[in-house]
């Protein structure tokens, strides 16, 4: 028996984002891989740059040659991870809110009634 043939059991139309009761399939949001790959080249490039400090901090106490070359280029890199970073931040907050990527595809949008009805149950009223 399923649910369409059950007297009395509503029928559950599959949500938008799941594919139907139990699925697990994702709607893609426009733009998410994009966004998420320069999210973690970002996050990459940052560790990136801890190293080129460390190196540049190292090759000062050396008192090498070559010590402010590593600076710059550990400045260079903090400023492209931060760019990548905050782009890539910026960018998914502009999004509508059912389309961003942190958007649980497995947590459906609460309804009207599943508010109410939630509301009832569990809020403490003092009319009651």
């Amino acid at each position: 028996m399923n649910a369409e043939t059950t007297p009395g059991v509503p029928h559950r139309r599959p949500h938008k984002d799941t594919g139907g009761p139990g699925g697990t399939a994702r709607r893609s949001a426009p733009h998410a891989r994009f966004l998420t790959m320069m999210g973690l080249v970002g996050y990459a490039t940052l560790l990136a740059a801890v190293v080129l400090v460390v190196l540049a901090i190292g090759a000062a106490a050396g008192d090498h040659a070559d010590a402010h070359w590593y600076g710059l280029s550990a400045a260079v890199v903090v400023v492209c991870a931060a760019a990548l970073l905050g782009t890539s931040r910026y960018l998914s907050a502009r999004r509508p809110g059912d389309t961003r990527i942190q958007q649980d595809p497995l947590q459906p949008e609460v309804t009207v009634e599943e508010e109410h009805r939630y509301e009832e149950l569990y809020r403490d009223d003092p009319d009651r």
